[in-house]
């Protein structure tokens, strides 16, 4: 029984590496793409109010690469990296957090709960205790990414004593039942999706117990990012809507989760909720592929090590 505990221990301590050098190293590279994502979908937070003559439309991103373009032109090279630190502050946790819970909770009832439903309880269960945990920094991440000049809040530190000055305790959670609603669905079919194209590839090799190589992990890995993404990027919208409302240039309030889908609905119909799909889809395919790939490297190259 001991050495059950300790192996248990040990798997945990293992996945919280593993998941947080993944989580980190992909953040690096997909970066761009989240600022972009993020500036689409809550633009006409940022064009709503008095500050639109000033500002000019803010709809003026026609596509991804004219996006880029105009960020780096107006805001500089850096500003595709903007909020990135609280981002990388509460990507790498929530990664390690994410991967240790999932296993942790798949090898906990694995053998009572059949698949795919091991991996969706253990996806939805991991996806929200990750997110309780990190959630401040989220929202931080959100705020500092979209801000344009001047800028509201100068520095992270910045961020969080305005925000804890005008909001409250409370602030740091604006928006976290949306949240919830998006992630876990979204966690749960992530590792759904990834989980069945590992049988797959196991089945296709003939050996239950094949470890996918680099390759395999990153194919697999961008195709479970990219079915769990298009499903689920509605709530993802609405999330961002509520985390941004009131803040900056805009004067639109929101009453809850329902009252954001309803307004985004009869404004701009379903295209209005599947904003910013482009550079979703962008980010979400070769984050979840890095991120799956160097999670399975890294569990491997620490099994040596955790003993």
């Amino acid at each position: 029984m001991e050495d059950d505990d300790a192996g248990a221990k040990r798997h945990v301590v293992r996945d919280l590496l593993a998941g947080s050098i993944a989580a980190g190293t992909a953040r690096m590279f997909v970066a761009p793409l989240d600022v972009v994502k993020i500036r689409f979908q809550v633009m006409d937070e940022l064009s709503n109010g008095t500050s639109r003559s000033r500002l000019g439309s803010q709809k003026a991103y026609r596509s991804v690469g004219h996006a880029f373009n105009e960020i780096v032109k107006k805001e500089g090279f850096r500003a595709l990296w903007k909020g990135n630190f609280p981002a990388l502050f509460m990507i790498v946790p929530y990664g390690g957090i994410q991967f240790a819970s999932y296993h942790y909770i798949s090898r906990a009832i694995g053998n009572r709960v059949m698949e795919p439903y091991t991996s969706l309880l253990g996806g939805a269960l991991s996806g929200m205790n990750a997110t309780l945990f990190t959630y401040p920094l989220d929202l931080l991440r959100t705020r500092l990414a979209v801000q344009r000049e001047p800028r509201m809040y100068k520095t992270f530190m910045d961020a969080v004593r305005i925000i804890f000055a005008n909001e409250g305790f409370r602030g740091f959670y604006a928006g976290v039942q949306p949240t919830l609603i998006e992630i876990v669905p979204y966690i749960a079919l992530h590792f759904t999706f990834y989980e069945g194209l590992k049988k797959v590839v196991r089945n296709f090799r003939e050996d239950p117990n094949y470890k996918l190589n680099p390759i395999e992990s990153l194919i697999a890995g961008g195709l479970s990012g990219l079915g769990s993404k298009i499903l689920t990027l509605p709530l993802d919208t609405v999330k961002k809507r509520m985390q941004v409302q009131g803040q900056f240039y805009s004067e639109t309030k929101y009453t809850g989760f329902l009252d954001v889908f309803q307004k985004v609905y009869r404004a701009d119909g379903l295209k209005g909720l599947f904003r910013g799909w482009q550079p979703s889809i962008i980010k979400a395919v070769p984050n979840s592929a890095i991120t799956f790939a160097i999670f399975e490297s890294a569990k491997q190259w620490l099994d040596k090590y955790i003993s």
